[in-house]
């Protein structure tokens, strides 16, 4: 399977000839590599959700990569926040984004499963993610 968002993507880029949300998150993560979703939004004074749906959008397509984790608190929990770095591999931005399809396939799968389904589906269902 091809990534065209991915060629896209990195076209419009090249030319300059897109200014979005996620070219501005591209910039910034590959100029400050090893951020957190957190950290970004608050350097660039955005809004959780548009952050979130953004960063999803480049780790659909690859170009994102999740490289460990970092610890926040609040007042209340201690969260795990992800860290984050821009691939520039294109053999690792088809993994990426090939995992990424199988990640979220396997998550709406897991979803099925938790509903009251035939035991025909739920047999099919847990074939397919394995």
């Amino acid at each position: 399977m091809t990534n065209a968002s991915y060629k896209t993507f990195m076209h419009q880029l090249a030319t300059g000839k897109i200014e979005t949300d996620k070219t501005r998150l591209y910039n910034y993560i590959l100029k400050f590599p090893k951020l957190t979703l957190n950290e970004i939004r608050i350097n660039l004074n955005m809004k959780h959700q548009t952050v979130s749906a953004r960063l999803s959008d480049l780790l659909d397509i690859g170009v994102v990569c999740v490289t460990g984790t970092k610890e926040r608190k609040n007042e209340t929990r201690l969260n795990m926040d992800s860290i984050l770095e821009i691939e520039e591999n294109e053999s690792n931005i088809q993994a990426n984004f090939e995992n990424r399809q199988k990640q979220k396939v396997k998550h709406s799968v897991n979803h099925i499963l938790k509903l009251d389904i035939s035991e025909n589906l739920r047999f099919e269902l847990n074939n397919l993610i394995k």
